[in-house]
């Protein structure tokens, strides 16, 4: 016979080529009619006759048995064959869940959301999942999908929602706390109660001021005159005009020697001693490490806090040995927040009436010139001037034009500005991202922007839907 890719003559019984090397074509005999057919034909194209599957050739008939050792090795291959097909198979599903949950899934349902609200005299940012709900003066609480998790039971009270998984409410002139399944934490027995810091809650009661843990336990018994939240582990407290701190089981760890309150930042603490000396900086065991010298002084943020010297002088900032690092020349904020925040420190007044922003070495990033404040977020500044209200960034470009009346800064990427009394939100890029058709916004906060619309609170999300759509 000849071989079918090369025409070499070979043997009959030949499975390979000798010549190109090639396997040969597998015949076999049709079981009826005779003619020759392809090994792997299961009927006879000539007679249309069934073929017997296990009909091979001779010389494959002639092939020796697989070994013991060689059958077992063949079954562990297939079973980590198997093992390798089934894990990719699981890989495979647990992402496209994944992806499902977190890409595809929206964690809100506008339509639920649109139909229970509707259901509210007022409705509230969410934080953690949750917004505070609010009917005839009655405050519950709703999740993202409309669900009522707590029902209108509590007394409305100003409230800015969840904080660690915990909401302050209030009944009968008294206030508590619940946790997000509605639980009750602590009872409505305290004349007030702030929000935890550092694991601690500020109490009052009888006009006295203690601590709670975030089991609702009173840890430290209200007996204060005044408490501050705890930072770095210690709280000021003041009794009979004089202060020291505690520590979170309540000893007293700095004496009550102290003319003013305070707070710890980065293991120090601006603190006056007596009205004579000024104000001055001790570390946690008390000790002054900057000397009182200071007509006023800030926290420590980033290495840095502001101090003045004399009130003619203005602020500067010192760093944590007491060296001055941007000299004076700078007006405080009503308060004082001047503090640094990514290196860069928040705004001040210069010459008593205009705004700039510092970085940390002193240098003008924004110069002074500015009516309004600026502000910063998401590495974006927000410049308002008389009617006007625009971006930049730290280089002093101008991102989005100042042709907005109004504007808030940036929050998960979007911000909300004002044209013509309707508000809307543009992306870093100055794009209307959302169309200018409401009366009122705040910021997104976990996805959803609380705006109001037609005298009516609902909320939008990043693509510009809204539970006014489903209305």
């Amino acid at each position: 016979m000849k071989c079918p890719y090369c025409n070499a003559e070979i043997s009959d019984d030949s499975l390979f080529c000798g010549v190109c090397g090639k396997k040969l074509p597998q015949e076999k005999k049709c079981v009826k009619c005779g003619k020759s057919l392809d090994v792997n034909c299961d009927f006879c194209p000539y007679c249309g006759a069934m073929q017997n599957p296990s009909v091979s050739t001779s010389r494959e008939s002639e092939k020796p048995s697989p070994s013991p050792s060689s059958v077992n090795q063949s079954k562990i291959s297939s079973k980590v064959a198997s093992v390798i097909a089934s894990c990719i198979l699981a890989l495979a599903v647990l992402g496209g869940a994944a992806y499902y949950w977190f890409e595809i899934r929206e964690d809100y349902s506008l339509e639920g959301l649109a139909k229970s609200i509707s259901n509210y005299d007022d409705v509230f940012s969410f934080k953690e999942g949750l917004a505070v709900v609010c009917k005839n003066n009655k405050l519950g609480v709703i999740d993202k999908y409309g669900n009522e998790i707590v029902p209108l039971k509590y007394d409305f009270d100003y409230t800015l929602g969840y904080n660690d998984g915990f909401l302050i409410v209030k009944k009968d002139e008294k206030y508590g706390i619940i946790d997000k399944k509605g639980k009750e934490i602590v009872p409505c027995t305290y004349d007030r109660i702030w929000d935890f810091s550092e694991g601690m809650a500020e109490v009052v009661k009888d006009d006295k001021h203690g601590f709670i843990d975030e089991s609702g336990k009173e840890v430290i018994p209200c007996s204060y005159q005044y408490v501050g939240s705890f930072s770095d582990g210690l709280a000021c407290v003041g009794k009979n005009d004089k202060y020291g701190f505690v520590d979170k089981k309540g000893n007293v760890v700095i004496d009550f020697v102290y003319n003013s309150p305070s707070s710890f930042s980065e293991g120090l603490a601006a603190i006056s001693k007596d009205d004579k000396s000024g104000f001055g900086y001790i570390d946690k065991k008390g000790n002054f490490v900057i000397p009182c010298q200071y007509s006023d002084a800030r926290r420590f943020s980033e290495g840095l806090a502001s101090v003045e010297f004399d009130v003619d002088e203005g602020y500067g900032f010192i760093d944590k040995n007491g060296d001055m690092v941007i000299k004076p020349k700078f007006y405080a904020y009503r308060g004082g927040y001047e503090e640094f925040k990514d290196g860069y420190a928040s705004p001040f007044i210069l010459g008593k009436d205009k705004w700039g922003l510092l970085d940390k070495k002193g240098n003008e990033i924004l110069p002074f010139k500015y009516e309004n404040r600026p502000s910063y977020s998401e590495g974006m500044i927000l410049i308002r001037e008389p009617g006007k209200s625009g971006f930049m960034d730290f280089n002093g470009n101008i991102k989005v034009p100042m042709i907005f009346d109004d504007a808030h800064n940036y929050s998960e990427g979007l911000a909300a500005v004002e044209k013509n009394e309707k508000w809307g939100y543009v992306n870093k890029k100055g794009e209307e991202i959302i169309p200018l058709i409401y009366e009122e916004v705040f910021d997104f906060s976990e996805g959803l922007a609380r705006v109001k619309k037609n005298d009516k609170w609902g909320f939008v999300d990043k693509k510009g839907k809204s539970t006014f759509d489903f209305q």
